[in-house]
């Protein structure tokens, strides 16, 4: 499993999944709550890899967005997955 694998497994066993657990069908959080997961995790996750982890996620059921701005790199954005039935 590569390193954007990880990542995206991450994000969803730590935060999609515990969403729908909830009842929830979206998931709102910001780029430094991944990134802290991320080094949490002991994964060396760089920017890059990061973001590509949220915006080319292969799966039918989820819909990745983000709302906000993006300048260079600020980073201070919100991601939205939405997860279908």
């Amino acid at each position: 499993m590569n390193e954007v694998d990880r990542i995206r497994q991450l994000i969803w066993t730590a935060l999609v999944e515990p969403a729908i657990q909830r009842g929830q069908s979206q998931v709102m959080f910001d780029w430094q709550t991944v990134v802290d997961h991320v080094r949490a995790a002991g994964i060396r996750g760089n920017q890059a890899n990061i973001q590509n982890a949220l915006e080319s996620w292969d799966d039918r059921r989820i819909s990745v967005r983000w709302m906000g701005q993006r300048r260079g790199r600020d980073k201070r954005l919100a991601y939205v997955i939405d997860v279908a039935d």
